[in-house]
């Protein structure tokens, strides 16, 4: 039952840190480069957070009592799979509702068939 809370906590946390991560380099930078600081800062350190995390689920698969070892089964492969879509998914949605360019040391907004009135409130406008 509690599943598929905490993994979707753990997918949703992985997300808000290349979130933030971009929003704070996306203030000075295009929307590709500041994803690519953004994914070179939260990488490795996300990765270590879900290879530990998997591993302590994955413990439970020593169980011999099944629904136990289904739990850490299904945990560390629901937290491997969050993880992937954290560093993958999640800065495509970037790139394609976030697009800004800077020109001149300012940064511009581009139009983009994609944006809609209140996105710019999400991707870092006033």
């Amino acid at each position: 039952v509690m599943l598929h809370t905490i993994i979707v906590a753990l997918g949703v946390a992985g997300g808000i840190h290349v979130i933030n991560a971009f929003h704070r380099f996306h203030q000075t930078q295009d929307a590709e480069a500041a994803l690519q600081h953004a994914l070179s800062l939260v990488v490795r350190p996300g990765f270590y957070a879900m290879l530990t995390t998997a591993a302590g689920f994955g413990s439970l698969m020593f169980s011999n009592v099944t629904p136990v070892f289904q739990l850490g089964l299904f945990a560390a492969v629901g937290i491997v799979l969050a993880w992937l879509i954290s560093i993958s998914v999640v800065p495509v949605l970037l790139h394609l509702l976030c697009r800004r360019d800077v020109k001149g040391g300012l940064v511009t907004e581009e139009s983009s068939p994609l944006v809609w009135p209140n996105l710019d409130r999400c991707c870092g406008g006033a």
